[in-house]
């Protein structure tokens, strides 16, 4: 009776192993999404950038593809001196 309860304990282990295998790819992928969308650049990155540069940023929309481009829609820095902002996608040569 002892060896029937070794047995079945030792089948165990294969199907942990595979469930957190299957854990690892759904964080991973849920991850990548998370980190590639709109929302990720506008609630961690801006802010962040922001406070570097002592300035307001505003971005209308945000296309990510890693390791290629971030391409930024109605983009402008406003630094609050003088009326124009620093930076807009309305001078930036195209």
């Amino acid at each position: 009776m002892s060896e029937e309860v070794k047995t079945v304990g030792k089948r165990r282990w294969p199907k942990i192993l595979v469930m957190g295998l299957a854990a690892v790819v759904v964080l991973g992928i849920a991850g990548y999404l998370a980190v590639t969308s709109a929302w990720f650049l506008r609630s961690f990155v801006v802010p962040k950038v922001e406070e570097a540069l002592g300035a307001r940023v505003t971005i209308g929309d945000a296309s990510i593809h890693p390791f290629s481009s971030v391409t930024l829609s109605a983009l402008k820095v406003d630094t609050g001196v003088g009326g124009e902002p620093l930076l807009s996608d309305h001078n930036i040569a195209k």
